[in-house]
């Protein structure tokens, strides 16, 4: 089902990109589905979610719904609540995305519409991940997830191992908050060619984006213009990770801007080692230029054959790759 009256002539659907006329078409048979559990008639019995008046009450119904549709262009829509900490949000839509999903249909797009921080989403159980992605070209957009009262994970990337049927390749995160009572934000598991921008992890209690250096590590990743405040153990852990563009992010450990004398904070900025031919330049970085303990060295750590270039320092710019 195509909704036309979405579609404007130069902006395409809601001004998601690669939808406009001027561009590539939605194809035509592709589907617009609406999940909003805080409507009273929302429902996962039957296809109702493609009429936003009696929408999905889950994300992962919405995409059971779509199950042999891969690269059919079709985008979930998930609806504002007002489940932030903090306040704020919609008044009376106090229930979140609560669940743990699979994505494993190829080319789809699950779009937060909150405007503000994102759409909240938690969860479905502690410890586990909001997303798991098992599938490629993959977009997840506007979204704040929390990890909740005890403790979870962001997006997961996920890839089976030899002979498998699923990939992550070319995922796309972008516009998503990672609260402070999340553990990992973004694992990463034999990934290429994704990409993750303009994204905040605040006080992550682990990892801001991680691949695990027991599995896999990603190739041709692009990172960059996200904000890192204070992940506890580490930025960006991409230990045997090659060929990535890093680039115009921000990162602020705590630890390494304790002046006039910094504490270890060892490879809790980016960390690259065992990975090569990564390009990592003009991020910004709470840290003075190597001297010692705390350093830009103690913070970050380059692979074999990276070229580092003209990353920022608290007094100055550093033009060598961190050893």
């Amino acid at each position: 089902m195509f909704n036309a009256g979405l579609v404007q002539p130069d902006r395409g659907v809601l001004g998601i990109g690669g939808t406009s006329i001027q561009g590539k078409l939605i194809q035509a048979d592709s589907r617009i589905l609406y999940v909003q559990p805080n409507n009273i008639v929302a429902t996962d019995r039957g296809n109702y979610g493609m009429d936003p008046q009696i929408p999905f009450a889950t994300v992962q119904a919405a995409i059971d719904s779509l199950a042999g549709r891969d690269y059919h262009g079709d985008v979930i829509f998930v609806g504002a609540n007002d489940a932030w900490a903090y306040g704020g949000g919609v008044p009376s839509w106090f229930t979140p995305i609560q669940e743990s999903v699979t994505v494993d249909v190829s080319g789809l797009r699950i779009i937060g519409i909150n405007p503000g921080l994102g759409v909240y989403w938690l969860p479905g159980a502690a410890g586990q991940f909001c997303i798991t992605v098992q599938a490629m070209d993959t977009i997840i957009d506007g979204f704040a997830f929390m990890g909740g009262a005890g403790g979870g994970n962001g997006i997961y990337a996920e890839w089976a191992g030899g002979g498998s049927i699923w990939w992550a390749d070319n995922l796309i995160v972008r516009n998503c908050l990672f609260h402070d009572d999340v553990d990992i934000a973004i694992q990463l598991e034999f990934v290429w060619h994704g990409l993750i921008e303009q994204c905040r992890f605040i006080q992550n209690d682990a990892y801001g984006i991680y691949v695990d250096p027991a599995g896999s590590g990603v190739s041709w990743m692009t990172i960059r213009d996200n904000m890192f405040d204070r992940v506890v153990t580490g930025a960006m852990a991409l230990q045997n990770s090659d060929y990535a563009q890093i680039y115009r992010n921000s990162i602020y450990n705590a630890k390494a801007a304790t002046l006039p004398a910094p504490l270890a904070c060892t490879n809790e900025g980016v960390n690259l080692l065992g990975g090569l031919g990564n390009q990592v330049y003009d991020n910004y970085f709470s840290c003075l230029l190597p001297f010692g303990v705390g350093d830009y060295n103690d913070l970050n750590t380059a692979g074999a054959s990276d070229a580092w270039i003209n990353n920022h320092c608290m007094n100055g710019d550093a033009t060598s790759n961190p050893t």
